[in-house]
């Protein structure tokens, strides 16, 4: 099942990524942004003054190779639903990302794109995911993220096209999940469907990447209050939502109040879920505190 995935993948897929992509992401790192010597991510997108780790690594504007890791180490059964978006800056909002070849307008991508200036940061539902008491997901394809009717990640809401697909496939990133927890025995819902965690950035209590010292942050422009609180690597270009629900109420999509993980007790047990990132992998754990 899974070759034949990647097989159709590999039929309908645009070739984005492409020399004019790595050239264009090379002149804005050179023209934008002050390289220095802190490190930052280097080729296992690693952060040490953080620290983050993550598999969208400097390589490249598109295409890094994510796999994702979904593990449920419990006698419940998890549930959720999975929030996407793109994945790097590329210095502008407006319609065309990086050297994506077709322009984005809210009716080719009408999951991802408000209006036509609005490039960043709508944040699209996918359909629900389920791992089942005591066992594991584990999937990787090559792409970034697998994306389309019936794969891997499906979107939920507006119709996708297939152009908004091919373009999340390769330039998209979960940001975030919504989580049910179930108790298989009886259904009883233990943790309930409006569970927002996302994934970690910062460490808890830091608002600011530059309150650390690494220098490799810089904080996205804003056109709305959803686009506040997004922060960049100077090098990756890679998104994440900051902290600072405070200062920027509403921020990341509304998910920079969310917190990373939860802790939760059912039946005398404690139990925890858990999102996290590393070098290579995207994990979701549900394991048993």
């Amino acid at each position: 099942m899974k070759k034949s995935i990647i097989a159709l993948m590999g039929l309908f897929m645009l070739v984005a990524c492409n020399e004019d992509v790595y050239q264009e992401a090379d002149q804005m790192n050179e023209s934008g942004n002050v390289e220095n010597n802190s490190g930052g991510m280097q080729a296992n997108s690693v952060d040490p003054a953080i620290p983050y780790e993550s598999p969208y690594d400097d390589f490249s504007t598109c295409c890094s190779a994510v796999i994702f890791d979904f593990n449920n180490k419990t006698d419940l059964d998890l549930y959720f639903d999975p929030y996407v978006g793109l994945a790097r800056y590329d210095g502008a909002y407006d319609n065309i990302h990086f050297s994506w070849g077709i322009p984005l307008t809210a009716a080719l991508y009408p999951n991802i794109i408000s209006n036509e200036t609005a490039e960043y940061f709508k944040l699209a539902k996918c359909k629900e995911m389920f791992v089942g008491s005591g066992l594991s997901v584990n999937y990787s394809s090559g792409w970034q993220l697998p994306i389309y009717n019936g794969a891997f990640f499906t979107l939920l809401n507006s119709v996708p096209t297939s152009t908004e697909n091919q373009l999340l496939t390769e330039f998209g990133k979960i940001f975030s999940i919504n989580a049910t927890i179930r108790d298989p025995n009886n259904f009883n819902m233990v943790v309930r469907g409006n569970e927002y965690l996302r994934f970690p950035f910062l460490p808890t209590g830091v608002t600011n990447p530059m309150m650390l010292g690494s220098g490799d942050w810089i904080q996205m422009p804003s056109i709305s209050t959803q686009t506040e609180d997004l922060w960049y690597h100077h090098k990756t270009l890679e998104i994440c939502v900051g902290n600072d629900s405070s200062a920027f109420p509403g921020g990341g999509d509304g998910i920079n109040d969310k917190p990373s993980e939860l802790i939760f007790d059912y039946s005398g047990k404690t139990y925890i879920l858990k999102l996290s990132t590393t070098s290579t992998h995207v994990l979701i754990d549900l394991d048993y505190l």
